[in-house]
């Protein structure tokens, strides 16, 4: 799990922090930019149109540490889809099988998400990059802290949240797939709630904040910590 205490303590000792995650901290400070709304994704994903008879695109990471493309890949074995799998240049490479479409260490995932039907992935900045795009999707988790977000984005009507990757069921995965490319009106809903909840706006905001800070004087260099400016107070008064 995050520390809490370590991100409040960061945020006291310098002039800007960007919290990216759907899940706001536990502290609220001035300088904590915190929220889907200052997630900084390529603006051209919000661009992007959905297409309920699209391709599944298949994404997890840079490197996918846990080997759970080959497992997804067979977790769909007999659905009615193109597959599409895009793997980190850090990903061992995959024998898949044969119809499966293989893409290494893309620029960009925009090509493949533009036009597709729902991604399988596992919790990072793809899943807010699928959800501008109005993609839904399918997410696995690293560890607790991202199953708590990806549950959040389920509570969004963003996704479905798949467990952490050790707790994976194939079954589960194809249910999961299964009902929701078979059912246009919840598909179109989700598509929707990702759009809304990610447009593409978050480094436009972030920058604004930032050349505001600058014109406001803000320090280049790390601020006096909140705390050490209270002592300093104290022993002079």
């Amino acid at each position: 799990m995050r520390d809490v205490w370590n991100d409040a303590v960061i945020a006291e000792i310098v002039d800007l922090m960007v919290y990216q995650s759907v899940i706001k901290p536990q502290f609220e400070r001035d300088n904590v930019l915190a929220g889907a709304e200052f997630v900084m994704i390529d603006p051209a994903y919000a661009g992007l149109t959905p297409n309920f008879d699209g391709p599944i695109v298949v994404s997890l990471g840079g490197s996918d540490p846990h080997g759970m493309a080959l497992r997804v890949i067979e977790s769909l074995a007999g659905i009615d889809r193109q597959i599409i799998v895009v793997n980190g240049a850090a990903a061992d490479e995959v024998n898949l099988p044969e119809g499966v479409t293989f893409v290494s260490a893309p620029d960009s995932l925009v090509p493949y998400l533009d036009g597709a039907s729902l991604l399988i992935g596992a919790l990072g900045m793809t899943a807010y990059e699928a959800a501008a795009a109005g993609v839904p999707s399918l997410l696995t988790a690293w560890s607790e802290d991202h199953q708590a977000t990806s549950l959040e984005l389920e509570n969004r009507s963003v996704c479905f949240s798949l467990g952490t990757w050790d707790n994976f069921s194939g079954e589960d995965l194809k249910l999961s797939a299964d009902g929701l490319l078979g059912n246009h009106e919840r598909w179109q809903s989700m598509s929707a709630a990702g759009k809304s909840l990610v447009d593409g706006q978050g480094v436009k905001r972030v920058a604004d904040r930032l050349v505001a800070l600058i014109d406001g004087g803000a320090s280049e260099v790390v601020a006096e910590p909140e705390t050490t400016k209270r002592k300093r107070k104290a022993k002079t008064e």
